[in-house]
This record gives C-alpha cells, structure tokens and sequence, in this order.
C-alpha cells in the first residue's frame, strides 16, 4: 500500500465511531439497492458486501435474506468493530478490495454502494469481482 490507502483507512478509522449519526445517504441508498433487488427477484445464499463500512446494507440483506452467508469487507478495522458491536450475523474481513483473498466461483452476489471512488485500480477490482461470482451470481 502505498501512502494513499492508510489515510483513507486512518480517515475512516477515526470517523468510526460516529459514522452512522451522519450516514443518512448511505442510509437510504442501502435501502433503495435493497428495494431493486426485489425487481430481480433472486435469493442468495453467499453475499459479498464490498466496502460494508459499519454494516448498513449488510443489515437490511440479512433481514431481507434471512439465511444467507454475509461476508462483510471493508478497508477499516473500526468499521467492522461497529458492524460486529451491531451483532450483524455476517462474517467480517478487514482487506482492500483491491486485493480480495477470495476464491473463484464464491458468492451469488456481490454488492457495493459508496466504495470504488476509493480504489486506485477499478479494473483490478471489477475483474475480482468476476472471479468471486458464481457462474449465475449477480454483481450489484
């Protein structure tokens, strides 16, 4: 990494704590993506949450899915703290979605609202993401 990742990690690292007394657009951007998936009419059973943050939209896909596997990523170990201290039933990774150490053919979807602003190499992310989704998965 270099200097630019640890500031927006350090960035949102300290923001943390009172992120989601501020997060009203994330807020309701989450729920209208969860609202289109509804139109698509799919029942996942392994969610790839890329940028979870402090688990927003992780929160709403386990009340709408309410057996699937929620994997939660997000560049900020704080942010996952606040998501796990949230009891979100969701398992936490703390890695750049730059560099996903995921396996091929993993998820049935993969979802993302407010992240890939902050990557340098978009075109590396959205060919992880390819690799990630099964053969039918939807990326989101």
């Amino acid at each position: 990494m270099d200097n630019y990742k640890p500031r927006v990690r350090n960035s949102f690292d300290s923001k943390a704590k009172y992120y989601d007394k501020f997060a009203k657009i994330q807020k309701l951007v989450a729920q209208r993506m969860i609202e289109r998936l509804e139109i698509i009419n799919i029942t996942p059973k392994r969610i790839l949450d890329l940028g979870c943050g402090t688990g927003i939209l992780a929160r709403l896909l386990k009340e709408k899915y309410k057996s699937c596997n929620v994997v939660s990523v997000d560049l900020s170990l704080r942010m996952l703290k606040i998501c796990k201290e949230k009891k979100i039933q969701s398992s936490l990774l703390c890695c750049d979605i730059e560099d996903l150490p995921l396996r091929k053919n993993s998820f049935d979807l993969i979802i993302s609202s407010f992240t890939f602003h902050w990557c340098e190499n978009i075109v590396k992310v959205l060919k992880d993401v390819e690799k990630c989704l099964d053969e039918k998965g939807i990326f989101f």
